[in-house]
C-alpha cells in the first residue's frame, strides 16, 4: 500500500497540500489503511493539530499504530 510507485503516482504530501490541510487542523481519516495519508497528515497538523485515523481492518490499524509509534507521532488517535 505505500509503495514507492503509489508514492510517485499519488504523491501524499502534494495531495495534502491541494486540500489545503494546515497545521492546528483535526483531521478525521476514514478508511486510513496502513496510514499512507495518516502519517504525513499528521506531520502537517502537527503538535497543535490532531489525526483521528479509523479503519475496518485491525490489521492495517495494528500496522498503523507500529508505524506512528516508530514516528515518534502524539497526534495520532
Amino acid at each position: 500500500m505505500g509503495s514507492r510507485a503509489r508514492k510517485w503516482l499519488m504523491d501524499p504530501e502534494k495531495s495534502l497540500k491541494i486540500a489545503d490541510v494546515q497545521p492546528g487542523q483535526t483531521i478525521l481519516e476514514v478508511g486510513c489503511g496502513t496510514g499512507f495519508f495518516t502519517i504525513p497528515v499528521a506531520a502537517i497538523v502537527g503538535d497543535r493539530g490532531q489525526v483521528i485515523a479509523m479503519d475496518a481492518s485491525s490489521g492495517f490499524l495494528k500496522e498503523l499504530r507500529n508505524r506512528v509509534q516508530k514516528a515518534n507521532l502524539k497526534n495520532v488517535h
